[in-house]
């Protein structure tokens, strides 16, 4: 049987599970873009750079795990479907300008402060509708 939190009210609950299954999305989005620069790299640097965007999905993957954890823990159902993502995800569409490595770094970079962003927000939100931001909690461990 699984944990539930019940200290929160069921409607910040709900909210709370909406929002997470858009971050899962946003990381599950983040890793097969993440993929794709993997497959499709080229150029000098290619295996460099096949490392490095392979150590991006692998860090992505754990992180979608932590937020489905979550989402369950609360509760939920972690929607990771490629209809729930391509439906859910708010990052932008991964087109890289070429094939080469630094086509892929720019659009991986792109894609990557956008998805930290929204889980920055996320952070802040949820700290704020628990209390901890008027506890001055917001930003200590």
């Amino acid at each position: 049987m699984s944990r539930q939190n019940k200290a929160m009210p069921e409607e910040q609950k709900a909210k709370l599970i909406e929002m997470l299954n858009r971050r899962l999305a946003d990381a599950i989005d983040l890793q097969l873009q993440s993929r794709q620069s993997y497959w499709n790299v080229k150029g000098p640097h290619f295996m460099a750079l096949r490392e490095l965007f392979d150590r991006v999905t692998r860090g992505v993957e754990e992180y979608a795990n932590l937020i489905a954890e979550h989402i369950v823990q609360l509760g939920g159902m972690a929607e990771g479907t490629a209809h729930a993502v391509a439906r859910r995800s708010s990052l932008d569409e991964y087109l890289p300008t070429t094939a080469d490595g630094h086509g892929h770094i720019d659009a991986l970079t792109a894609t990557l402060t956008a998805f930290i962003g929204a889980c920055i927000l996320l952070a802040i939100l949820h700290a704020v509708t628990r209390g901890g931001a008027s506890r001055g909690r917001l930003w200590r461990r």
